[in-house]
């Protein structure tokens, strides 16, 4: 079994892009939460900008999709932070130290 991994460009700023994930064309809205303090990532659907997921905290450690695959939203999610796989983003770490990568499964 092999997979593809594809890094999402996320930066240490609020943003908004386009993106398409296995063939799905999709809007990503990624904000700071200066409360929790944690990125919080939302999706949408690009074409019709239906929400598809909302407020999703990024962590490490767990497929952040695999919660919502009765969405539609295929491959898994994946947080990871260089040197230490467990540590959480920081403001500062997102795009930096800190990657989130989507991953298919080739078959």
């Amino acid at each position: 079994m092999s997979f593809n991994f594809f890094k999402i460009p996320f930066v240490n700023t609020d943003q908004i892009f386009r993106i398409t994930l296995n063939g799905q064309n999709l809007i990503v809205t990624c904000v700071w939460n200066q409360e929790l303090p944690t990125w919080v990532v939302s999706i949408q659907n690009a074409n019709n900008q239906a929400y598809i997921v909302t407020g999703v905290a990024l962590v490490t450690g767990v497929n952040l999709f695999m919660q919502f695959y009765y969405t539609g939203l295929s491959g898994d999610l994946v947080v990871y932070t260089n040197g230490d796989p467990g540590a959480l983003p920081t403001f500062d770490s997102l795009g930096n130290e800190t990657s989130v990568f989507y991953i298919t499964e080739v078959s």
